[in-house]
């Protein structure tokens, strides 16, 4: 083997020469070229399709019971659990404050007083409602 004028040798290119030329086993480069590109080719195609099949699934939608966590509903002996009696007027719902739960507690202390002993409430009303000296 003759060396180049340079003094160095050149690459022998992707799969080497072999004796006699005509490429790795035989086979001109660029058939090979083709054969791995068409092969990368093919494979690309093949995932695409198995991407595409998995995506045309159908999805399984969640029930609505499992959308909102609701518990299954329990087995009764019957289906009645309370009963609530019935009245044609409506309940009008109010706020209250602080003072309004204090008013109530002492108006039901004043009328556990009045129970209790009547004559000592009695006094007290009698000094609440004469006219002062």
């Amino acid at each position: 083997v003759a060396l180049p004028a340079g003094g160095a040798m050149q690459p022998a290119g992707m799969f080497g020469q072999v004796a006699g030329g005509g490429g790795f086993l035989g086979l001109d480069g660029g058939l090979i070229e083709t054969a791995v590109l068409g092969l990368l080719g093919l494979v690309s195609v093949g995932l695409m399709l198995m991407m595409v099949r998995k995506a045309s699934r159908p999805v399984k939608m969640p029930s609505a019971e499992e959308l909102v966590g609701l518990p299954p509903d329990l087995a009764t002996e019957t289906d009645l659990v309370g009963d609530v009696g019935e009245s044609e007027e409506a309940i009008a719902g109010m706020e209250l404050g602080e003072g309004d739960v204090e008013a109530e507690r002492m108006l039901q202390s004043v009328v556990e007083q009045a129970k209790a002993e009547p004559e000592a409430l009695a006094r007290l009303l009698k000094q609440w409602v004469s006219p002062e000296d």
